[in-house]
């Protein structure tokens, strides 16, 4: 009878801290917008073949009058208007159209639950196809969100005519980079940025238990204090802080909630991969490192890009380690 009597105590009680448990990591449901309760709907969007949708915002020249057709993938924390900010002159005399989207989960683009690599890849491939830009265009990504153009690159390569990954975030365990230089790269990070990487790639269902948590290593990125060494970057940083447009960036990006939005973009990017993109190999392959300047950078800099992105493909300023 006694041993029944434990029994009797120790299974409530694992049942109820498995019940805790799952709780605890699960994540609040997304808010979708338009749905009661959710953000409103502002921007255009489509709808893509699984019933989801993804906003878009078209600048630059019209399609019809277009040398050069650019879809544009945002890195962390960005959102839809992410394109080249580059003068109206500029963008008629080079007669560019461009078109940024929201990636699945940010902004007003609904969440993917089963977002990955090859998703993200599809996603801007079945915007391009429903705006009509024709059998190929051109793929600009920044930062972390060039994880959507390596895919566009090895899952449609048919469809892009060519592509510029600028300041392209690396996954440190992709096999085509030399171990020691990976693990190199790995140590000098912030200790919470490589708890947040090694939990998106070992144990990535706790992600956002983890990240909620005040007493546990957490990343930089998504506290918006990420050490940035270049230094127009931090001044940069500190004037959108002073002026309200960076967390006004950052609300915009995680409205639906921070775990369909920022949570999956490190578990897509940095978690398992299907290919490695150091496998990949593009007709042409360009590598340009931009130089910070204060003034006359737009032209040379969007020059630069379209350059290389009709080129082949290019990557500009070197591989980051970390998340932007």
């Amino acid at each position: 009878m006694g041993g029944g009597g434990k029994g009797g105590v120790v299974q409530p009680a694992i049942g109820s801290m498995a019940n805790w448990l799952y709780k605890a990591v699960e994540p609040a449901p997304p808010r979708i917008c338009g749905s009661e309760g959710g953000p409103p709907v502002t921007a255009q969007r489509i709808q893509l073949r699984d019933g989801r949708y993804l906003a878009y915002s078209e600048s630059g020249v019209p399609k019809d009058k277009a040398r050069l057709k650019i879809v544009f993938s945002h890195g962390f924390t960005g959102n839809r208007t992410d394109t080249l900010r580059a003068s109206q002159e500029l963008v008629e005399e080079l007669g560019v159209y461009m078109v940024g989207f929201d990636r699945a989960g940010y902004g007003e683009s609904d969440p993917n639950p089963n977002r990955s690599v090859r998703s993200a890849a599809s996603d801007l491939t079945e915007l391009a196809d429903a705006l009509d830009l024709g059998p190929k265009f051109y793929l600009v990504g920044f930062s972390l969100g060039n994880h959507a153009v390596w895919g566009a690159l090895k899952y449609f390569p048919e469809r892009i005519a060519g592509a510029a990954l600028l300041a392209p975030v690396i996954n440190y365990r992709w096999p085509g980079f030399p171990r020691d230089l990976a693990d190199e790269a790995y140590s000098k990070q912030e200790l919470g940025d490589q708890w947040a990487l090694r939990v998106s790639y070992y144990a990535p269902s706790i992600l956002h238990w983890w990240t909620e948590q005040s007493w546990l290593p957490t990343s930089t990125a998504v506290k918006g204090t990420t050490y940035l060494p270049n230094k127009l970057d931090q001044e940069l940083r500190t004037r959108s802080i002073a002026d309200g447009s960076f967390d006004k960036r950052r609300q915009l990006a995680t409205q639906q909630g921070i775990y369909e939005s920022f949570y999956r973009d490190m578990k897509v990017m940095f978690g398992k991969w299907d290919f490695d993109p150091m496998d990949l190999s593009p007709r042409r392959s360009l590598s340009t490192y931009g130089k910070a300047t204060k003034t006359g950078s737009c032209r040379s800099c969007c020059n630069d890009t379209l350059q290389a992105a009709t080129a082949g493909l290019i990557t500009t300023n070197s591989l980051r380690p970390g998340i932007s």
